[in-house]
């Protein structure tokens, strides 16, 4: 918190400055330069010149100057009125946001938006806070940064803690949300989905037909007992089997994407151990291993994310 010198430096906690006194909901006084706050506030402006609506505006008998009081508290216009006199941006938290967002619209300061919309977009709420990046951008009307938010949001559990950020949008919106969860969970889960039906023979995602999946099939060493699958692999005009421990793999994922839509899922290390241990008796598969498991994932998570950027967020009009 700022100390009592660093708040009497500021121009609007000078009693001596100013022509228009704004108290706030828990009685702090800011002293502002009315034509400065009209440029960008013409709402206020208005407030500020109705002296028969005692309960916004009155005359304070210090000086005479004008007197606005206004709902909001404080520590709001402690972080709105550095950005009305266009001075450096102040550390804003996302309850910050919220709260500027919401005085913004009430007093039609247009450029507070934008500069929200900035805001939002730091790194730290994007990856730490994407469920309340995403109500605070759908309440903005930011849709750019609403789908970035809600990208994010796939790496965390379905169900995210308190969020109070969520009272900002309807219920219309956070359904949105959880809809483009569910298409992302099923677009996931297809892309490493192995078909297995009675009268089909079993099919392996197109994908996995390139060379470059080629290392996935069964051990070529002799006595190898790795087992294999009923899933081919192409490779140099022959079929191979791809190893069992990997389709096991393939299908506890599809299962995980459908409510958890996340490519770092791929790297899941108890998935991964699986798969190493099948391999425990064949000192080959052992030693490819590592290299085989980082070529796949790279292979998986690649499809996995170009499977999500297909998928749209549906906003609201």
């Amino acid at each position: 918190m700022a100390n009592t010198d660093s708040i009497k430096a500021l121009p609007y906690r000078d009693p001596a400055v100013g022509d228009l006194i704004i108290r706030t909901s828990d009685d702090v006084d800011f002293y502002v330069q009315h034509r400065r706050i009209a440029d960008v506030c013409p709402i206020f402006a208005d407030m500020a010149i109705l002296p028969n609506h005692p309960s916004d505006c009155a005359v304070s008998s210090e000086n005479e100057r004008a007197l606005v009081r206004v709902s909001e508290t404080s520590k709001v216009w402690e972080k709105l009125l550095p950005i009305c006199h266009l001075e450096e941006e102040p550390s804003l938290s996302l309850e910050d946001i919220m709260n500027l967002l919401e005085a913004g619209h009430k007093y039609g300061m247009a450029g507070i938006a934008s500069r929200m919309r900035t805001a939002l977009l730091h790194p730290d709420f994007l990856e730490q806070k994407p469920f309340a990046v995403y109500a605070l951008a759908c309440a903005g009307g930011f849709d750019d940064v609403a789908r970035l938010a809600a990208r994010r949001t796939l790496r965390f559990p379905i169900y995210p803690q308190d969020t109070p950020e969520f009272a900002s949008i309807t219920g219309r919106a956070l359904y949105r949300l959880f809809d483009y969860r569910q298409r992302c969970g099923i677009a996931t889960s297809a892309v490493v989905t192995c078909q297995s039906k009675p009268g089909y023979l079993p099919r392996i995602p197109a994908w996995m037909s390139s060379s470059d999946c080629a290392s996935f099939r069964t051990c070529m060493s002799s006595g190898c007992p790795t087992p294999s699958s009923d899933f081919m692999i192409p490779h140099e005009g022959y079929q191979n089997g791809l190893i069992s421990s990997w389709v096991t793999y393939m299908d506890r994922l599809s299962e995980e994407f459908k409510s958890h839509p996340d490519s770092d899922l791929l790297e899941s290390p108890a998935l991964l151990q699986a798969v190493l241990d099948s391999m425990d008796k064949c000192s080959t598969c052992r030693k490819s291993f590592y290299r085989n498991a980082t070529a796949f994932t790279k292979i998986i998570k690649e499809k996995v994310n170009d499977a999500i950027g297909q998928v749209q967020l549906v906003l609201e009009k």
